[in-house]
């Protein structure tokens, strides 16, 4: 009986979940062996194995969505708005287009917060920041008194906040929290490009004829129909 009872339950073993969850996430894997093997070691209470990884899952989540990426973007030799660091881009000194991959949420937006104001503080003639929130899914109440501290810091440095590409689980956030009506509609723009010739519309008159014309950001500035 022991026999056939071990012959069953081994062919429910399938290894090529834990080398695929290996291939596209070591974290994912590794959640799932600590399941399996504890699942193992508390039997008869299945239960608390379950539990355990349930928890591990959460707390591997948190720890990768706590440390967002924020990428600093430039205008490529194709057109296209990338990552100045990845594709070695010049920068524009008076406009900064900053794009936050993940929602806002209380585990992140320190991180966020600092190190929008870090890129900031490197930039002493920057008159605009240009966020690029089409990643952004989501925002709670933490993330949006983070936003609100954020503009409140650049209009005391004289750096005027645009967001560019805001879906709807960020705009009506943003519309109920009243931080839509203070940042202004105006400077809430369905793409980008929009949002980077509104900062060229207004760059200081000093600034404005060097800026629009040797801008890294205008440089390979593709049709109007194709901005994106």
């Amino acid at each position: 009986l022991a026999g056939a009872i071990v012959a069953a339950v081994f062919g429910l073993i399938d290894i090529k979940p834990f080398i695929h969850a290996w291939k596209v996430h070591a974290d994912d894997c590794i959640a799932a062996v600590i399941t399996f093997v504890l699942t193992l070691a508390l039997a008869p209470h299945l239960e608390y194995g379950v539990i355990a990884g349930m928890i591990l899952s959460l707390v591997l989540y948190l720890y990768r969505t706590m440390r967002p990426e924020v990428h600093i973007l430039s205008r490529h030799t194709d057109g296209t708005l990338r990552d100045a660091e990845l594709f070695g881009l010049e920068l524009c000194p008076n406009i900064s287009v900053m794009r936050f991959d993940g929602s806002l949420y209380f585990a992140n937006t320190g991180v966020f917060e600092d190190v929008i104001l870090d890129k900031v503080a490197t930039k002493p003639n920057l008159q605009f920041v240009v966020l690029d929130a089409e990643a952004i899914n989501e925002i709670d109440s933490t993330g949006m008194e983070m936003l609100q501290a954020v503009h409140q810091r650049l209009s005391s440095a004289g750096i005027e906040l645009l967001i560019a590409r805001a879906k709807r689980q960020l705009r009506q956030p943003l519309q109920r929290a009243g931080l839509e009506a203070r940042i202004g509609s105006e400077r809430i723009f369905r793409i980008r490009n929009q949002a980077i010739m509104y900062a060229w519309s207004q760059i200081d008159k000093c600034d404005k004829e060097g800026c629009t014309q040797t801008c890294p950001l205008r440089a390979h500035l593709p049709a109007p129909e194709n901005l994106d």
